[in-house]
């Protein structure tokens, strides 16, 4: 039925099933689960949607939280509210996200394209919004990740209610973040431990639209053979989350909106 509903009113591809999870959402305590993704590619935020999809079946209606600065949280609830006509569109694309110079994938089509199909979700009651977490000034990146975190705890929801967030890898993984330039803690781990869920999504060698020295389309990942959908794995040092989602393909990058359009 959500296909259905998403074929029918947008251009982009409906829905379909993620295999695994249901499952990951069967036990009641689950409250928050962070998808971590390599901002820049076509496909993890097509899987973002189908995941939702899936879930909401089970848990919904849902929210959904992204790694989007809060000053655009006005233009993500309008868009998401509106029935997607062109003037709607026109107006969504006056949002801060889509103006920035620096454009490291959270800003591409792909992105545009996720914002309409869970424009369609909220529609169908399978979500019940969209809120931004990032905020727009913080101290350093301990700070931006506090924050993240603390914005995250303030989202209301229902008794049984989910939160499932978009951000990127290093700020899901439920351990410090290591770089050259310091360690501090990242999002996940800052959260209730026993009721947060990380999946890494995964997918073969590709590309992807990121800002390394410039930002362009660049090499990522390595060849990769595992089936599309929900995995869970053991917690290492060297894989701090949960599991991954699988997006059974390599990745392909996918340019910022305002270079599209």
């Amino acid at each position: 039925m959500i296909g259905f509903i998403l074929a029918a009113a947008t251009s982009v591809n409906p829905c379909a099933p993620m295999p695994g999870a249901v499952e990951i959402v069967d036990q009641t305590r689950t409250k928050w689960i962070m998808l971590g993704e390599m901002h820049g590619t076509v496909e993890m935020p097509v899987a973002v949607t189908d995941f939702t999809c899936s879930v909401a079946e089970k848990r919904g209606p849902l929210t959904v939280a992204v790694e989007q600065t809060t000053d655009n949280q006005q233009g993500i609830s309008d868009f998401i509210k509106s029935n997607g006509d062109a003037a709607s569109r026109a107006a969504f694309t006056k949002a801060p996200m889509w103006q920035t110079k620096g454009k490291d994938g959270r800003s591409s089509v792909a992105m545009f394209e996720m914002f309409d199909r869970l424009r369609v979700l909220y529609h169908a009651k399978k979500i019940t919004g969209v809120v931004a977490i990032d905020p727009i000034v913080s101290n350093s990146s301990a700070d931006r990740n506090a924050k993240m975190a603390e914005n995250l705890l303030a989202i209301k929801v229902r008794a049984n209610g989910l939160v499932l967030i978009l951000i990127g890898g290093l700020h899901a993984q439920k351990a410090d973040i290591i770089v050259p330039s310091g360690r501090w803690p990242s999002t996940a781990s800052l959260m209730p431990k026993d009721r947060t869920v990380t999946l890494m999504m995964m997918g073969g060698a590709g590309t992807a639209w990121v800002c390394f020295e410039i930002c362009g389309s660049h090499p990522i990942g390595e060849p990769r053979d595992k089936p599309r959908g929900v995995q869970i794995a053991p917690m290492t040092g060297d894989f701090p989350f949960d599991g991954t989602l699988e997006i059974g393909s390599g990745t392909s990058a996918s340019p910022p909106w305002i270079n599209a359009k």
